[in-house]
């Protein structure tokens, strides 16, 4: 540390002369009487104390306080003494009510700068379980609770039989949160209902296997596409796999109802996509464009069919890095949209400056994949007024037919493998998977149904898939594709 003597310069000298006028009353108003001092703040008063609640099993309940003092105030409410996360509104409402949500008390601290209040201890009575309602679905399930109301259940269509897809619930459908998905929800109210999946007719088709430089290109067009998806697979995988594993095969089979042409490559290295350089000369990019360029040339696609791009796992890395050459690059294609699935993509200084919209679809407990990164890159795209969208699937239950979902389990081996799993202790009461599959050995707990080592790992697949856990998933069919075509149209 210098020490030097302190130089009285003109800004000193000003700062003396201020205080000087300041201690001798100068500077003031020309009246004399000085600034007035700010109101000191109140502290909150509570003025509305929330009122005891009574409720039924299968229902909510909602406290409510009021309170004056200066602004802002912050509410905190808190259960038995424990806060509530999440609870910071002048009103809190209960998740659904069981009966040993009866006799607890509800407080709210109220807080702002100048202190708080803590209002009364509200009780909560919950009354007996309602009579339970009815629900019939028709070509499909309901799991997940209880048939009493305000209980939040899945719905879930059959798996379509060959030459037919999913396209909507119809009948009682009020509290249905998207009529247009194969699996969605019902906020069921108690009444007798009955909802139906429909399902409509959509010719049958198979691939096509070619070669581009040496890899797989495997497709098929419909005629006159809407557009061209290209999928890029996870690590260790294959464009065959596409057309094999049961959740993309469905995906690809929608899409091509939906009237896209779809195609599938696989990566140069055995493991993983080429990531660099990002620009045109990267090996995989030359392959993906050499295979568009297969497809013009056979007069399935031209040059204004829309192209679109769909990642999963470390294709989703691949994805938009495809995206952004074309974007930048003058290389005869221009990608229109692109999606991840079970991918943030990387690095952050390509997905922060990406222009092609892009659709995020990630799992709630993937322990490969941030979700949370994926939601910023997601919120950062539409803030720069590039269209985007964010899901994140959340667990969900097994029922007896969800394994209908594997092309060739039959209808007895899907309920055996649901009792299989319920039997092991995998599954509580309403379904849903207890733990990490990666977690337990799950060929024990099938043998004797008789499946093949594919099937058994196609059944890790839906417990993953339940669990929202790492790997494809089906329940974006209708928002992703929806997002390509708002894409293909120029909406």
């Amino acid at each position: 540390m210098n020490d030097r003597p302190l130089r009285r310069g003109p800004f000193l000298w000003g700062l003396a002369a201020a205080a000087l006028l300041g201690a001798c009353g100068g500077g003031g108003s020309a009246g004399g009487g000085g600034t007035t001092p700010p109101p000191a703040p109140t502290p909150p008063t509570i003025t509305g104390q929330p009122a005891d609640a009574t409720a039924a099993v299968g229902q909510t309940a909602t406290f409510t306080v009021t309170a004056t003092g200066t602004a802002p105030l912050a509410y905190q409410w808190s259960v038995g003494g424990a806060s509530v996360a999440g609870a910071t509104g002048a009103s809190y409402t209960t998740p659904t009510l069981v009966a040993g949500d009866n006799g607890k008390s509800y407080t709210v601290t109220v807080t702002n700068a100048a202190g708080s209040a803590t209002s009364r201890a509200a009780r909560l009575t919950v009354t007996g379980t309602p009579p339970q309602g009815s629900l019939t679905v028709v070509r499909g399930s309901a799991a997940g609770g209880a048939l009493v109301a305000g209980t939040t259940l899945h719905l879930y269509a059959d798996a379509p039989a060959v030459g037919e897809v999913f396209d909507r619930w119809t009948g009682d459908t009020a509290g249905v949160a998207n009529v247009k998905d194969w699996h969605t929800t019902l906020t069921f109210d108690g009444a007798a209902r009955t909802i139906t999946a429909q399902f409509r007719s959509t010719p049958t088709w198979n691939e096509v296997r070619a070669q581009v430089n040496g890899t797989d290109w495997i497709y098929h067009v419909p005629a006159s596409p809407l557009g061209l998806i290209v999928f890029f697979h996870g690590g260790q995988g294959s464009a065959g796999d596409w057309f094999v594993r049961p959740e993309s095969l469905r995906f690809l089979v929608d899409a091509v109802a939906r009237g896209f042409g779809v195609a599938a490559i696989t990566s140069v290295a055995p493991s993983a996509w080429v990531l660099s350089p990002i620009d045109p000369t990267n090996q995989d990019y030359v392959n993906t464009l050499a295979g568009i360029q297969l497809l013009r040339s056979r007069g399935l696609i031209t040059a204004s069919t829309p192209l679109f791009v769909l990642g999963s796992s470390a294709g989703g890395v691949f994805a938009p890095r495809v995206s952004d050459i074309s974007a930048r690059f003058d290389t005869g294609i221009r990608i229109r949209a692109g999606a991840n699935v079970v991918s943030q993509g990387q690095p952050a200084s390509l997905m922060l400056a990406l222009t092609v919209p892009t659709r995020f679809n990630m799992q709630l407990r993937d322990d490969q994949a941030n979700y949370q990164t994926a939601q910023e890159y997601s919120t950062n795209m539409a803030a720069r007024g590039i269209a985007s969208e964010f899901l994140l699937n959340q667990p969900s239950p097994l029922y007896p037919k969800r394994f209908l979902r594997i092309h060739s389990v039959t209808e007895a081996e899907s309920t055996a493998i649901y009792t299989a799993l319920r039997n092991a202790g995998r599954v509580d009461a309403n379904g849903f998977v207890l733990e990490n599959p990666d977690n337990f050995n799950l060929q024990p707990i099938l043998d004797g149904i008789g499946l093949s080592a594919a099937e058994v790992k196609f059944v890790e697949d839906q417990l993953n898939n339940a669990y929202a856990e790492h790997g494809f998933f089906g329940d974006h069919v209708d928002a992703t594709l929806s997002f390509f075509e708002r894409a293909a149209r120029g909406g």
